[in-house]
C-alpha cells in the first residue's frame, strides 16, 4: 500500500513543462495584418552521428551555399548539436530531408513578422527565444 501512495504523489507532484503554442495573428480594425506568424526552417548536426563527414559536408554545402571546410569543422565538433543554418528556405529544407543523411536534422519554428510599414512606424520589435515579448512591439504579442 505505501508503494502506491509515494507512486501517487510522486506523479501529482511532476513538473510537466509548459508548451508553447504558435502566436495567433494581430489585425487592425478594418483587417489588415498588423502581425503574423511565419514559418522558418533550420538544419542541425548531431556530430557523433553523422557517418561521412567529407560526403556530408560537400552535399550540405551544394543545398546551402556554404563554404565545405566551414561544415566540414562544424560535422566534426566534439559537441551535441551543431546549428548549422537557421532561416532555410522551404525548399532547401526538402532537399536536406530527401538525402537522409544520417546526424543531419532540422526543425521548423514560427517567427514573429511585421510588414516593413509597420517596423518604421513602431519602431522597435524585440522578442525573446521564447516567441516572448521583451519591448516595443513585441509586448503585445
Amino acid at each position: 500500500m505505501i508503494f502506491f501512495q509515494s507512486k501517487a504523489v510522486e506523479q501529482r507532484l511532476q513538473k510537466i513543462p509548459p508548451i508553447e503554442g504558435p502566436r495567433g495573428a494581430i489585425y487592425d480594425r478594418n483587417g489588415i495584418p498588423l502581425a503574423i506568424s511565419v514559418s522558418s526552417n533550420t538544419v542541425y548536426a548531431i556530430p557523433v552521428e553523422v557517418e561521412d563527414v567529407a560526403a556530408t559536408a560537400q552535399q550540405l554545402a551544394s543545398i546551402l551555399g556554404l563554404e565545405e571546410q566551414y561544415l566540414r569543422e562544424r560535422l566534426s565538433k566534439r559537441s551535441s548539436v551543431e546549428w548549422l543554418q537557421k532561416k532555410i528556405s522551404d525548399a532547401q529544407a526538402r532537399k536536406i530531408i530527401a538525402l537522409d543523411l544520417p546526424g543531419v536534422g532540422g526543425c521548423t519554428h514560427l517567427q514573429p513578422h511585421l510588414p516593413l510599414w509597420l517596423h518604421r512606424a513602431a519602431g522597435s520589435w524585440f522578442c525573446g527565444h521564447r516567441q516572448s515579448g521583451l519591448g516595443g512591439f513585441g509586448t503585445l504579442l
